[in-house]
């Protein structure tokens, strides 16, 4: 079995400028999801999805291939994952036979390994109970019907009300997309960019491992983790 991996990494970064180029620990940040792409095995290719030169430069210049420059109309703030990947899917085919599976991550996906991905993908590989994707996911830090929602100022207004004198244990525990890797066959993305219902199972990440990077402070926190991980 084998596929590619896609890493969409737009060039206009809006709170933190040009984020997916800044060094974390050393390298740049596209480097660590390429690099636990090319080192998964079954994968023939890592992909970086970008319309931005600079980006694709650094991109080639760590082993991953791009594929000419992502059309504006699919690089704007607002486009969803879902038709980038669909897109350069449809590009892979025109050269190249049938990925079997593909593998989508972030220039932030900084804590997903070779071993993470290869996990999911023996998971994808499974018959029994079969699933069309595989998608990161941890715990909620507290139960969901623990939820509140500011209305007025600070007036707040228990999201469900019905439970607010129960015990946490009572309740089941609930999980969060956080997106830090998916792991697919071919078509999923096109089918969930059309709308369809696609079977997922989730694999489950401890919570330093969803760590996003959104904000300085989220990157200086990345970097803490990263360094405490890598220590001897």
């Amino acid at each position: 079995m084998s596929g590619i991996v896609i890493i969409p990494a737009r060039g206009g970064s809006k709170r933190i400028p040009r984020k997916n180029l800044l060094k974390i620990a050393g390298v740049p940040m596209l480097a660590r999801p390429i690099q636990s792409g090319l080192a998964t095995p079954g994968v023939d290719a890592v992909l970086v999805s970008t319309d931005d030169d600079e980006i694709a430069e650094v991109a080639t210049g760590l082993g991953a291939s791009v594929r000419g420059r992502r059309p504006s109309s699919l690089a704007a703030d607002e486009t969803p994952t879902a038709p980038v990947v669909a897109y350069e899917v449809d590009q892979f085919r025109l050269e190249n036979a049938e990925p079997e599976f593909v593998i989508v991550m972030y220039p932030t996906s900084v804590f997903i390994s070779e071993v993470d991905l290869g996990r999911m993908l023996k998971r994808l590989r499974r018959t029994e109970n079969p699933v069309d994707m595989i998608l990161t996911a941890t715990p909620y830090p507290a139960p969901i019907e623990r939820a509140w929602r500011v209305m007025d100022g600070d007036v707040g207004v228990a999201a469900t009300a019905s439970t607010r004198n129960r015990q946490s244990q009572e309740f089941q525990e609930h999980f969060y997309d956080v997106g830090q890797a998916y792991v697919s066959r071919a078509d999923t993305w096109a089918r969930i960019h059309d709308g369809a219902e696609v079977r997922t199972a989730l694999d489950i990440l401890p919570s330093w491992k969803a760590w996003d990077i959104n904000t300085p402070d989220d990157l200086k926190i990345a970097e803490t983790l990263l360094a405490s991980i890598s220590a001897p």
